[in-house]
């Protein structure tokens, strides 16, 4: 038989079921400490979410630099000039047996054309070093750009784009937004990053020759702080390359990204405080290009020992 809530039948009370006062502020003060955990712990793995989505973007970026410069160094053409030893003795055959029949009047036709100087025409290839490299491209123009420009005045067809172009890329600084135009902000500074310039070879040649300026660098990638490149001609790598020297492309080129980790709000933030010389460490990012039209050096020390083997 149970007691009721005020009285027992035998003149004891009953004790009410509650918590103290020194309980309730225990639980409310282990409430503000798993509270307080739980916000912490939920902003570590917020921050580490914003750290490894900003890892993700800095190498998609990367990724699509790197693969923009393989697809421009695949479509490297190197001049290579044509052998033209047959048709030279056949045409000295044919002039040696015409100047027998007609005595020396051959010869005397000839002299003036060993007077003629050569003109010296700097051939399409590729010269590189270990931080910037330049290269000629065969590419056929869009439809846009292959539109002739036609003189307003004569409507005569003055220009139309070549498909042989000069590729440059290298690390520096810009003082100008190529893209909107604009100058930066005089605080700001110059822009330092990866710089490309593509332009008509036959466009720079006029522009050479004192027929007018050519487009200059434009910012890619303000993220990369440091290009390198190595070039592989199927033995041993080399840090510089000139394809007129080597008689040949490089079969392999390594280029390697250094790319800047900080935010720009960490940047902005260092600029502030004048802590931009902060010490951190550069994310590398490495690929090896392969170019289809390249001989190794074996097979162009085989070739001219058959060629001097058959002479």
């Amino acid at each position: 038989m149970s007691c009721s809530n005020m009285m027992c039948p035998f003149g004891g009370r009953v004790q009410r079921v509650g918590f103290t006062l020194v309980e309730v502020m225990l639980s409310l003060a282990l409430c503000i400490v798993i509270t307080g955990l739980l916000a912490a712990a939920s902003q570590m793995y917020l921050m580490n979410i914003q750290v490894e989505r900003n890892e993700l973007t800095r190498s998609r970026a990367a990724r699509a630099v790197l693969q923009v410069m393989a697809f421009d160094l695949r479509a490297a053409v190197q001049y290579k000039p044509v052998d033209e030893t047959a048709l030279d003795e056949s045409i000295a055959d044919a002039e040696e047996a015409l100047a027998a029949t007609q005595g020396e009047e051959g010869q005397a036709e000839e002299e003036p054309a060993e007077e003629e100087e050569e003109q010296v025409v700097e051939q399409p290839g590729l010269a590189g070093g270990p931080n910037s490299i330049s290269f000629d491209i065969s590419r056929l123009p869009r439809r846009d750009q292959f539109a002739p420009v036609v003189d307003g005045k004569t409507g005569r067809v003055v220009s139309i784009p070549s498909e042989i172009l000069n590729i440059q890329y290298m690390v520096g600084a810009v003082e100008e937004d190529t893209n909107s135009g604009n100058a930066t902000q005089p605080d700001s500074g110059p822009r330092i990053g990866l710089l490309r310039m593509e332009f008509d070879r036959a466009a720079k040649r006029f522009a050479d020759q004192g027929g007018g300026p050519v487009s200059g660098f434009e910012m890619m990638a303000e993220e990369v702080k440091g290009l390198a490149f190595r070039y592989y001609d199927g033995d041993q790598w080399y840090s510089e390359w000139d394809s007129n020297e080597m008689r040949t492309l490089p079969v392999a080129i390594e280029i390697t990204l250094q790319v800047d980790p900080r935010t720009a709000e960490v940047v902005q933030q260092q600029a502030r405080t004048g802590d931009l010389d902060a010490a951190f460490a550069m994310q590398e990012y490495r690929t090896v290009v392969h170019l289809p039209v390249a001989e190794s050096a074996a097979a162009i020390q085989a070739r001219e020992e058959m060629k001097n083997y058959v002479e």
